[in-house]
């Protein structure tokens, strides 16, 4: 079951800065004139209705999807750059320099958003072409699972990601890759983690020469019946009616799934809802001699 996206629209009889700002920092999609407004939302109603009917056709393959969500997803972070620049343009002699910086300071993270998106809309292509380029071959595993981490902590500070990782550990696999998988796994832990929880990557080998990585939350959990699409295009970990704050393109762990399988692994999920999940991502080990220096 996909849902489509949701365009959230401030409609105002008197636009002000004031109430630009503060639906921009709401996540408003557009921020309108009201005398203005009735051609562009007449006009986004026939685009949903048609991408709603075409949803249903025989011939829809999931492209239009993908389109849609991409073109949403990076209408928001344009929209916001553009409203805080418009701000600082047309009112830089009434806005203190303290309010200036922190547009400032949105702006480059909604920069840093869009280049996210494109990196994601190009894997993507890669993946429904069949070209997932790899560099398989014998890694350390701490190192990368240290890197995922340094990488997701910036995003909070409301969160604790700890590591138990041996650093003897070795996988075979592309280092870009996996650090990519954690990273998603991890970014979808914090997401979906309530305000101090703990996130805890462990890992350990197997008797069938096996490394096996955890991901494990104390989120919010996932439902049985949700299980056999986790990893499908447009997938979402949870009830959008119910928590419509929490974005995300639903790419991620399709992404994570292909990424695995180039590898010559596999992943998967267990979850009890309301007591957390656990993501495990399975490779095959590596041996500690293809790592030592030749002669």
């Amino acid at each position: 079951e996909h849902h489509l996206p949701t365009r959230i629209i401030v409609l105002a009889q008197q636009p002000t800065v004031r109430g630009a700002t503060a639906a921009l920092r709401a996540g408003a999609t557009d921020y309108l004139g009201l005398r203005s407004a009735t051609a562009t939302v007449m006009a986004a109603i026939q685009r949903a209705s048609t991408a709603s009917s075409d949803q249903h056709s025989p011939t829809h393959d999931g492209k239009d999807d993908l389109i849609s969500l991409v073109s949403h997803e990076l209408r928001s972070p344009l929209m916001a750059i553009n409203g805080y620049l418009e701000i600082l343009q047309r009112y830089h002699d009434r806005i203190s320099p303290e309010k200036a910086q922190d547009y400032i300071k949105r702006s480059l993270q909604a920069t840093g958003e869009l280049a996210y998106l494109s990196d994601l809309l190009v894997q993507v292509m890669y993946y429904e072409t069949g070209h997932v380029p790899m560099k398989v071959g014998p890694l350390p595993l701490a190192p990368i699972v240290q890197a995922a981490i340094a990488q997701c902590e910036g995003g909070t500070s409301q969160h604790t990601l700890r590591c138990d990782v041996a650093p003897t550990l070795l996988v075979r696999g592309d280092a870009l890759a996996l650090q990519q998988v954690l990273r998603n796994l991890l970014s979808n832990a914090i997401k979906y983690s309530p305000q101090g929880g703990t996130i805890t990557v462990t890992a350990w080998s197997t008797a069938d020469e096996q490394v096996c990585i955890a991901v494990r939350d104390e989120g919010m959990g996932i439902a049985a019946e949700q299980m056999p699409q986790l990893f499908g295009r447009f997938a979402r970990l949870h009830d959008v009616t119910r928590w419509p704050h929490i974005r995300g393109t639903g790419l991620g762990l399709y992404i994570c799934r292909q990424l695995v399988g180039a590898q010559g692994g596999r992943i998967w999920a267990e979850s009890t809802p309301g007591q957390g999940s656990t993501f495990f991502v399975q490779l095959p080990m590596a041996d500690a001699r293809a790592l030592a220096p030749t002669a």
